[in-house]
């Protein structure tokens, strides 16, 4: 938690096009997710900077899991591959 503090923190005082980070956090249920967290500085139309920021936080670890056994399972896969 206190890494992801640190980078938004520093998002907010030197803010870019987009902020966007991965976090596993520990949820007060006891199961570890996965956050994205995507934000944007907001500008007027001169491009100034007007000191608000926009975003998300979304609970990913569904299409993370996901991705993680897909990955196992090619490599599974090829493992089978190699020994036929």
């Amino acid at each position: 938690m206190l890494k992801a503090r640190a980078y938004f923190s520093d998002f907010i005082l030197n803010p870019v096009k987009e902020y966007s980070q991965q976090f596993r956090m520990l949820h007060t249920n006891g199961n570890w997710i996965t956050i994205l967290s995507r934000a944007m500085a907001m500008r007027n139309n001169e491009g100034e900077l007007t000191g608000m920021v926009i975003g998300t936080h979304l609970d990913i670890t569904n299409i993370q899991e996901t991705a993680e056994n897909l990955i196992s399972t090619q490599k599974n896969l090829k493992k089978v591959k190699n020994k036929l």
